[in-house]
C-alpha cells in the first residue's frame, strides 16, 4: 500500500495545477515535488533525496516570494485576473 503514495501525490499536484488561485497552485507544485522525492527514495538512489529536498525548500521560499509580490502588485492572487491585465 506505501508504494502507491508518490504516484497518489503526483496525480493529486497534477490535478492540483488546474486551479484558477496561485496559492493552490503552487502548493500542487510542492506536492508533485515531494512525489517525486518519495519515487526516488525508494531507488537505490537515495543520496539525491537530501539534495532534493533542498531543491524544493528553495523553489517553495522563491515561489511564495513571487506570490507576495504579486498579491502586493495585483492584490489578489487569482491567476485568472492576472492574466487579464496584460497589454
Amino acid at each position: 500500500m506505501m508504494e502507491y503514495i508518490p504516484f497518489f501525490l503526483l496525480a493529486a499536484g497534477i490535478y492540483g495545477l488546474t486551479r484558477r488561485n496561485a496559492l493552490k497552485v503552487l502548493l500542487s507544485a510542492e506536492i508533485i515535488s515531494m512525489g517525486a522525492i518519495l519515487l526516488v527514495a525508494a531507488s537505490p538512489y537515495q543520496p539525491l533525496v537530501l539534495f532534493l529536498l533542498g531543491a524544493s525548500a528553495i523553489e517553495a521560499m522563491v515561489g511564495f516570494t513571487v506570490l507576495l509580490w504579486m498579491y502586493r502588485t495585483y492584490e489578489t492572487i487569482d491567476l485568472d485576473v492576472i492574466r487579464g491585465l496584460k497589454g
